[in-house]
């Protein structure tokens, strides 16, 4: 019992720095990064004007995509939309207003029921620089991110708490920005992914479903069902960050060479506050090495109780010992079939907390080589220990004198 719960003990410290790693990680992307903010001018009578004008739009998409192209992968684009789904099978914590207690009643389109939920839709660079796991399915590819006027079918990524609500490969009635799409589950998150967004430093992806922000190759044709979602998807990337090494000047030139080229004036980019992602990078890393005291202090406090108890095992089986003796055992046969027992007991014991492991979390492997290594370590420390322990309580028994009388 003593040696299963201590290698519970162990795997629950291998996930905790298995989970503090991936987090110091992730924010490392963004450790002494300069972050940009890039945000249209266009409100009020500048839009209406803008907007006015025949090409406008393929302005505006110039625009983006010279943003895509010039800063692949610096652009930093992380936009918190709710998008309606109809019939919507989840709780009301899903609902997007939910945690402001402002919840929208469902609205018809088209004969359908929708309800506003949780979205995000993100560009590639948001899951790389994030290091945002998928625990089944896959993330996007790269074609997901180019709209395809042909095809109403969008891939879409779930939060963990979604997942038994809905299944891998089921479709969902979206509506976004006013246009509707067939979105297919092609994956769900692991649970507790976070990401920087427009509105917060830091967000919890639990119960948001992710769309890929979707660049127009070539813009389509405006019409009055689609109206709303061209400019609102244009409008949308055309606020974005940069995430980068680059001096302010050197951005600026090189914006202003990409507005040049699409005839685009009406943004602004400032310096995005970082002070807010900077103290999240601190507050990580102060975390994990909060969390590595505790563990070596944990690790220390368990390995000494479990060696106490495996001690006192072998004060109790002196008279066994004995008795091996006088059937013909030699001493380093007692200490061997010692460190045998040992051996076996931290086999049993490592072996029953992986059960559990293997169906709580998905895709275990990698944690699973990092819980056996931290067995392998810890068991040979403590066969080492104990072997020097048993050799020095027979030599402080004097098991020899006591066989003679």
């Amino acid at each position: 019992m003593a040696a299963i719960v201590y290698f519970c003990v162990v795997l629950v410290l291998v996930v905790n720095i298995d989970q503090s790693n991936l987090e110091v990680n992730a924010v490392n992307h963004f450790k002494n990064k300069n972050l940009y903010q890039i945000s249209d001018n266009l409100y009020g009578e500048t839009e209406t004007m803008f907007f006015s004008e025949k090409n406008s739009v393929d302005i505006l998409n110039d625009f983006v995509t010279g943003l895509a192209v010039n800063f692949e992968s610096e652009y930093y684009k992380a936009t918190w939309q709710p998008i309606g789904i109809s019939n919507f099978k989840g709780d009301v914590i899903f609902d997007a207003y939910y945690e402001s207690g402002s919840n929208k009643s469902p609205y018809v389109v088209n004969n359908k029921s929708y309800k506003d939920i949780k979205s995000i839709q993100l560009n590639s660079n948001v899951f790389d620089m994030n290091q945002v796991q998928i625990s089944v399915g896959k993330k996007f590819d790269n074609d997901d991110y180019i709209f395809d006027k042909y095809n109403n079918n969008i891939p879409v990524i779930l939060g963990s708490e979604l997942d038994g609500v809905y299944q891998l490969g089921e479709t969902l009635d979206i509506l976004y920005y006013r246009k509707e799409f067939k979105g297919e589950i092609i994956g769900f998150l692991d649970s507790s992914q976070k990401i920087m967004t427009t509105k917060e430093p830091e967000t919890i992806l639990d119960r948001y479903i992710i769309l890929p922000i979707m660049r127009f190759t070539e813009v389509p044709a405006i019409t009055k069902e689609n109206k709303i979602f061209v400019i609102a998807s244009l409008l949308s990337q055309t606020n974005g960050r940069i995430v980068t090494d680059a001096t302010p000047l050197e951005i600026r030139k090189k914006l202003d060479e990409i507005a040049t080229k699409a005839n685009f004036k009406e943004f602004s980019v400032i310096g995005a506050n970082g002070i807010a992602i900077n103290s999240i990078v601190r507050m990580t890393e102060t975390n994990r090495s909060t969390l590595f005291v505790c563990v070596i202090a944990i690790f220390t406090i368990s390995t000494i109780l479990f060696m106490y108890t495996t001690a006192i095992t072998i004060r109790k089986n002196v008279e066994t010992y004995k008795v091996l003796l006088i059937s013909g055992f030699s001493l380093e046969q007692i200490y061997k079939m010692v460190g045998y027992k040992l051996i076996l007991t931290s086999v049993v014991g490592s072996i029953l907390p992986i059960i559990p492991l293997l169906f709580i979390v998905q895709n275990p492997f990698n944690l699973l080589l990092n819980y056996l290594f931290a067995v392998l370590i810890s068991s040979l420390l403590m066969l080492v220990i104990i072997t020097m322990f048993t050799r020095r309580t027979f030599n402080r028994i004097d098991i020899v004198q006591k066989l003679k009388g």
